[in-house]
């Protein structure tokens, strides 16, 4: 398990920033006195060791020196008074001891005994000390000795005459003083410890306090705004940092305030501006769903224009009549399910002279929706108008060419998309065939050719030079008034399949396994493969083609095929 100083926890248990500082402060101040008082009380007992030395070395050289005149005058009661006089008068002496030269007690005072043990020989701190004091201690030795129980230094004196020793001063010094002088210093020590500790707690107290409460302030404002409470006034009576920080803070808290009051205007106005948009978006959007209405009764009744105009009209023939008719736009009316577009199909009874033909158109008109059903609605008036008009005009009837009715026909139709100047165009196959003979006069106006289905293969009956122009196209008026016109004419046999088809049924897009990928058709041949495909049915073309993609056009389909029975 891993254990945490104590400083460390402390630190990390104090949340508060007065603690840490004061926690700081004491620690450092508390450290620097400690050390400097453990300093003081090492420097004062060596000084104290030092002046104890110094003391003794002093005394014993002095009564040394007074010791040779009176041993040399054999006076030693004077000697012996001097030591007396030494032991009583002085505390720290505990003995005086003169040795002959033999080692035999001329003189000695002693306070306890006159036996002492030295605790070492020699004591090689004490005679440092005395080299560094005098450097002449050639007949001096200090030791140490436990004297009766009490610490002392002897300090010895050779005792000369001239050259010659005569005897030994001994004088023991006590420690026990030195002891107490010790004592007393680390007494005051440890009061100096305690008293500078509690100053420094109480200045480290203040010190933090200084620092800790403008901090404090801040934390104090700092959830005043957090509680949206922008009055709350920071003060700060310093001129330092942090007061310059508490002064830019309170900047902040007023541009908040300023800001917020603002926002909340402003969130008033916008209630009131969005309530106002979208009453405003209401009414726009009802009149949008009104015109919408509207507009799809414009194409329901366009539709309902149409209807009539389109369809197979043939009964009782030798050719069998088909046809499928998809536009792209399908809308809802009134429960009523419809559909509108630019395509046009049509089969119908005509007599020329005294034969009967079959009228065959398949027409695309320009643009989407409307656009395309406003050109196939007149488109398919005007035809409906020609057709009439020939059934029900005697001098009509006497023309005996097909070929000259599809160039009056074509004529007429050029001519009324001419006044429109170019904004409707429409491309047609216009189509005229004999059921007896299976003769068919066909006139191709910018249309896709027609499809010959023949004994299960398919192809186009028409070369791309015998197109005529687009109705409804500039060019389209030079050419009949040039009178370059181009009429195909083709016999059919018996079980022939005619396709009159717009457009539509080759714009496909394809189907592919890349999503991401769009590909549009662009094989010419892609529907003749599915009239194969499907055996030349109608419904079964279109189920070929959705196999293969999707419509993205106008879809429509005029099939013919021709059953007289007396054909070959």
């Amino acid at each position: 398990m891993k254990r945490t100083p104590l400083v460390s926890s402390l630190f990390r248990d104090s949340k508060s920033i007065k603690s840490k500082l004061t926690l700081t402060i004491s620690f450092v101040v508390i450290l620097l006195i400690t050390i400097s008082s453990v300093f003081f009380t090492m420097m004062l007992l060596s000084e104290l060791r030092r002046s104890l030395v110094k003391r003794g070395v002093m005394i014993t050289r002095s009564m040394a020196l007074v010791s040779e005149n009176l041993i040399a005058s054999f006076n030693f009661s004077e000697v012996e008074r001097g030591a007396a006089e030494l032991v009583e008068n002085d505390r720290e002496i505990v003995y005086v001891i003169l040795e002959g030269a033999d080692g035999r007690v001329i003189v000695s005072r002693d306070k306890t005994s006159t036996t002492a043990n030295p605790l070492v020989d020699a004591d090689k701190v004490i005679s440092q000390i005395l080299v560094e004091e005098d450097g002449n201690v050639e007949n001096m030795e200090i030791r140490m000795l436990d004297h009766h129980g009490l610490e002392c230094i002897d300090v010895m004196s050779l005792v000369k005459a001239g050259d010659r020793t005569i005897a030994k001063l001994r004088i023991g010094l006590t420690t026990r003083y030195l002891n107490l002088s010790l004592f007393k210093s680390v007494f005051i020590a440890v009061g100096m410890i305690i008293f500078f500790s509690l100053m420094g707690v109480f200045i480290s107290i203040r010190f933090s306090l200084h620092f800790s409460t403008p901090i404090l302030n801040l934390k104090s404002a700092t959830e005043e705004m957090q509680n949206k409470n922008f009055d709350y006034k920071i003060e700060v009576l310093s001129n330092d940092e942090i007061g310059l920080l508490a002064d830019a803070f309170d900047e902040m808290r007023v541009s908040i305030k300023r800001y917020s009051s603002s926002l909340k205007e402003l969130n008033q106005n916008l209630e009131i501006k969005v309530e106002e948009r979208t009453r405003e978006l209401q009414n726009v959007l009802h009149e949008v769903n009104i015109l919408h209405e509207q507009k799809k009764g414009d194409y329901y009744l366009t539709a309902n224009l149409l209807q009539p105009l389109i369809g197979n009209f043939i009964e009782n023939s030798n050719v069998k009549i088909e046809y499928f008719l998809n536009q792209k736009m399908k809308f809802e009316f009134r429960n009523s399910a419809s559909q509108i577009g630019g395509d046009f199909v049509l089969a119908d009874n005509l007599r020329l002279g005294n034969k009967n033909y079959r009228f065959l158109c398949n027409a695309d008109a320009m643009g989407k929706s409307m656009q395309g059903a406003g050109g196939a609605l007149i488109f398919g008036s005007v035809i409906r108008s020609i057709l009439n008009r020939t059934q029900y005009t005697d001098h009509l009837t006497l023309v005996t060419k097909p070929e000259e009715w599809l160039e009056d026909c074509y004529i007429e139709l050029v001519k009324v998309f001419y006044s429109m100047q170019g904004t409707m165009s429409v491309s047609c196959i216009l189509g005229l065939l004999d059921d007896q003979t299976g003769s068919l006069f066909s006139l191709n106006a910018g249309h896709p050719p027609l499809i010959l289905y023949r004994d299960g293969k398919a192809s186009f009956l028409e070369e791309q030079d015998s197109v005529n122009q687009k109705i409804g196209e500039s060019f389209a008026y030079e050419k009949i008034r040039n009178n370059d016109l181009k009429i195909t004419k083709v016999l059919l046999r018996r079980h022939d399949r005619l396709l009159f088809g717009s457009d539509g049924k080759d714009d496909i897009l394809l189907l592919s396994e890349d999503t991401s990928k769009r590909e549009i058709n662009s094989n010419d041949h892609f529907f003749l493969e599915c009239l194969e495909e499907a055996n030349g049915d109608l419904h079964g073309v279109l189920a070929a083609i959705e196999r293969r993609g999707t419509l993205m056009d106008d879809f429509s389909l005029l099939s013919v095929e021709f059953i007289n029975p007396m054909a070959l």
